[in-house]
């Protein structure tokens, strides 16, 4: 899987990626600007080592977006109260602390979200589907 963060998990089907789920993609990306952003530090979940966006505000505005667009795909299918913007960098059970050090040393990036991908697993790995430039629309 290619880094990235994540904002509408688990997503339609490629039989279901047509028609007006195309047009609502569409339309969400057209009007969001693309904006900066700096990966700051590290955070975690169960088993999740992840690099913590900044700000915020405007991953979490885009899912909202997307969320009230394509209402058939709540994030994470509903199962949390709250949206955590994060690149996953690890999936384990324990990361060791030297690599904790190494990473939150190597922070702040300096990124830039110019554009939605609309990634599926197939057995070879992971490949985009379709791309959504952001600010397509201005």
């Amino acid at each position: 899987m290619p880094a990235h963060i994540t904002v509408l998990y688990p997503f339609a089907s490629v039989e279901e990626l047509r028609g007006d789920v195309v047009s609502a993609l569409e339309d969400v990306c057209a009007r969001t600007k693309p904006f900066d952003f700096e990966l700051v530090d590290l955070g975690s979940f169960p088993g999740v080592l992840y690099l913590v966006p900044e700000p915020q505000g405007k991953f979490v505005d885009l899912v909202e977006s997307l969320s009230r667009a394509l209402p058939a795909w709540p994030p994470y299918s509903g199962a949390y109260a709250e949206v955590v913007p994060h690149l996953t960098i690890a999936q384990r059970r324990r990361v060791p602390r030297r690599a904790r050090r190494q990473l939150s040393a190597g922070l702040a990036l300096a990124c830039r979200a110019s554009f939605l991908d609309v990634l599926v697993e197939e057995d070879a790995g992971w490949r985009t589907l379709r791309r959504f430039e952001l600010g397509a629309g201005e």
